[in-house]
């Protein structure tokens, strides 16, 4: 693997690893937030994050709803190839157990993404590409 996706990989982790940092900040939250990250690589600025939480009521229940939109844009041997990310995610605020997460991945011209339905011990995921749900 090539040093420079180490680099994103270990950026993709910083964040998930912020997202998570500000639903555990957030998750009871009594109005609508919005915050804006940008994304460096090697000290250069590259791209943008801007995630929204938002309190909310599902079949009866509190929910916190996060949506995060990324955009990072990289050039590959020359080549154009940006990276999109749109992420939701539905989390209990009581006990901070996620029971819903949506993503869409374009990189370059691949795309990618599946939902994830977390029902007490069952997940179910199903895939964009094939529409198949795996237990």
């Amino acid at each position: 693997m090539s040093m420079k996706m180490k680099q994103l990989r270990t950026h993709g982790l910083w964040l998930l690893l912020l997202l998570f940092s500000a639903v555990l900040l957030f998750g009871t939250l009594d109005k609508a937030e919005t915050f804006f990250y940008g994304i460096e690589i090697n000290g250069k600025l590259m791209g943008y994050s801007e995630m929204e939480v938002t309190p909310d009521t599902k079949a009866g229940k509190p929910v916190t709803i996060i949506k995060n939109k990324a955009f990072i844009a990289l050039t590959v041997l020359g080549q154009a190839f940006d990276t999109k990310i749109s992420e939701v995610y539905h989390m209990d605020p009581g006990t901070g157990k996620y029971t819903y997460y949506d993503s869409e991945v374009k990189v370059g011209t691949m795309e990618m993404g599946g939902n994830l339905v977390i029902d007490k011990d069952t997940a179910v995921f199903t895939s964009r590409q094939d529409g198949k749900s795996k237990n």
